[in-house]
Order: structure tokens, then sequence, then C-alpha cells
């Protein structure tokens, strides 16, 4: 515990700096410059120390269970989503008020907290799992401190675990070709667009028919902006071969749930993620698979096969050059080899589009071969030399 005397501020205010524990060794560290002298600071750290320590107002005989619960029902009336409500009651009721329940909701401390979190990650608990956690403690404390129900916030002191920037996962052919013979028949047609053109999730549900024309494909992408992409005819056709529908979609989500007449025929972005998941689980595949994981693996294979990174930039619709370049890796892919492992159907139409991408023009006319688009890129290439 110390206390310096700092020089006076601008407008004349004494200042003084304090360094100490109010909670004892276990608890947080404060680390603060107060606006007052050194007696009125001695005072204030021993308002602090009292009532971290259970001696002030702000003590009490609170459980932590006890805490949980006015905490749970503070939330319950702030009229939040059902799913976060039971996720909140799930970690904090289930498990952490199981382990901490009848302990003081003020002896719980910092020291105690880490040991927890520590526990979660030696069971190989995702980081964005810890942090949650961490978040949902932090957030109750912060709540119980504000109204003055234990003295002071034991989360405080514990940094955040830092989430590292998840490298871009993306399946080489052999593992898409794995995932396309495990995918029942609905869903291979939604796969196409995504792993030959590397659309978005929410482009393929909400793909209009009106938008797939001969020889172009065009998008309605994030941020509201338009591109126009190369659409081959055996991509068109896939396309178009779905039943019409009244509002106009390309795709539409079958009934595959007996006795849920009323459910929308519409593919919603969890109903996509967990039909391709399925499809993943079944080919063995890992879990992480999501129908982004196409879109990165379309990405991957087009800079593979040669594809200058602007143009992908402008058919993938980043917004940001710097994003395009982390595909940068798949350069070193031996991509005539690795071909060989796709379906028919998808190495025909994965040729057509990077030949029109390689050509720099998203326009594909019926009787361009890829033959045909990879002589034009080469004679282009010719001439910039």
């Amino acid at each position: 515990m110390s206390l310096t005397a700092l020089p006076r501020s601008r407008d004349g205010r004494p200042r003084t700096r304090v360094d100490f524990y109010p909670a004892g060794r276990e608890g947080p560290r404060v680390q603060r410059i107060l606006r007052m002298g050194v007696n009125a600071a001695k005072a204030w750290m021993r308002e602090q120390i009292a009532a971290h320590q259970g001696n002030g107002p702000a003590g009490g005989r609170r459980t932590f269970g006890g805490l949980v619960e006015e905490f749970l029902q503070s939330r319950r009336r702030k009229g939040l989503s059902d799913s976060y409500l039971v996720e909140l009651e799930r970690d904090l009721a289930s498990t952490m008020a199981g382990r901490w329940g009848k302990k003081l909701a003020k002896r719980v401390t910092t020291r105690m907290i880490e040991e927890y979190l520590d526990e979660l990650v030696e069971k190989e608990a995702k980081p964005g799992t810890v942090k949650k956690h961490r978040q949902e403690l932090f957030t109750m404390f912060r709540w119980a401190t504000r109204r003055r129900l234990v003295p002071f916030n034991p989360v405080e002191a514990i940094e955040p675990p830092k989430l590292g920037r998840l490298k871009h996962e993306w399946l080489p052919p052999a593992a898409f070709a794995k995932l396309w013979d495990h995918s029942p028949d609905y869903l291979r047609p939604m796969l196409v667009p995504a792993i030959t053109l590397g659309l978005r999730s929410a482009e393929i549900r909400m793909l209009p028919r009106s938008r797939v024309l001969p020889g172009m494909l065009r998008v309605h992408g994030k941020g509201n902006k338009e591109r126009e992409l190369p659409c081959p005819p055996q991509l068109r056709e896939v396309l178009l071969a779905q039943p019409e529908r009244p509002d106009g979609l390309v795709f539409t989500r079958p009934g595959i749930y007996h006795g849920q007449a009323a459910r929308s025929d519409i593919w919603t972005a969890d109903a996509f993620t967990r039909a391709v998941k399925t499809a993943a689980r079944k080919a063995k595949l890992d879990s992480g698979v999501t129908p982004h994981t196409l879109r990165h693996s379309a990405t991957s294979w087009m800079v593979a096969a040669g594809v200058r990174l602007r143009v992908v930039q402008e058919a993938l619709g980043h917004e940001s050059y710097t994003t395009t370049l982390r595909y940068e890796h798949a350069r070193y892919m031996d991509w005539e080899e690795e071909k060989r492992a796709l379906p028919e159907n998808i190495t025909t139409i994965s040729l057509h589009v990077m030949s029109a991408l390689a050509r720099g023009g998203p326009q594909m006319s019926a009787d361009t071969t890829p033959a045909e688009g990879q002589e034009a890129a080469a004679q282009k290439a010719d001439r910039a030399k």
C-alpha cells in the first residue's frame, strides 16, 4: 500500500497516487490518481478497504447462488431473448452456482474465478467459451457492485483471453468430394454456387431466378453491393432446374421434418449451416465445416488455379485487398493434380468460371470452353509482358 503526493493540477487542485489491494493480495489491485490531498486519500483508502472486506454497507450475507438468482430475474424483466436467458441460466445457475452457490458472494475472489477459468482451459474448452464465461461473471458482478450488493467486482483484475484471428479453413478438392458424396439431393444444388463461385450463405439462399442470366449471374451481396459473376451453362441449368416459387427465389427448403407443415420453406442461415454440418459429419470431416468454409475453399481454388488476386477480390466481393491476400498460401497447391478428385460437374463449372475470370470479365458465352479461356488468358499475359 502506498500513497504518493503529485504536483498540483493546472486548476490548482492537489493530486495523490494510490496503489493498494483493498481485498487483500487475492483481490484486484487498485492504482489511481485521486484529485485530493494525502490525508483525504488515506481516508478514501480506508473506506475502500472496509467495503471490500465486508465491513462497509456493501457487505451482507448474500450467497453467490442468491446473487445469481437476483441477477437472472433482472435479466428476465429486461425482456431479453429466450435463447440468451437459457444459456445464461445454464452457465450461471447450473455450472457456477453449483460450484460457489453456498459461499458468500463477497467471498468469491479473483483467484477462485481464475482457477475456474483455468479448469475450462484444461478441459480443452474453446477460447470463445472461456471468454463468454468470464464475461458473464463480469457482467453479473458489475451489476451487483452498482447496486452495492457486493463490495467489489473480482473479475476486473482478470484479463479476457485473447482470441487469435482464426486462419481461413478450406477444403481440398478430395475433402469436398467426400462432402458431395454424403450430401442429400436437396443440398447439392446449393453447394454448386458455393464451391464454384464462392457465394456467401445469404447470397445463395436469397438468390432470385431473375438474376440467373445467360452467361452471367448478378449477385446482391454484402453492404447492398452488386457484382456480376460468370454463369456457365452447366451452372445455369442447375439453378433453373429448381422448382419455381411464388416469391421468385431459386432454392426451396424441403419439408424433411414430419409434423411441421407450418414451417417456412425459405432456407434460413441456421438451416443451411446445419445441413452442411450434417453432411460433413457423415463424411467424417471436421465439425467446423460450414457454408462459409466452402467460400474459403472456392477462393483458395481460384488462387491455386492462377487467377489474379485483384480479380478474385472483385469476384468474391472483398472490400479490402488485404482480405484477399490471406489466400496467397493457395499458390503452393498443385491444382492440376488436386482437381482430379472433384466430381465431374464441379470440375467443369469451376474451369469455366476460372477461365472467364482469367479473361477479366464475368460474361460467359454458351460456346466458350475452358481451353479457349485459358488460351485467351495466356495471350493477354503475353501482351502484358
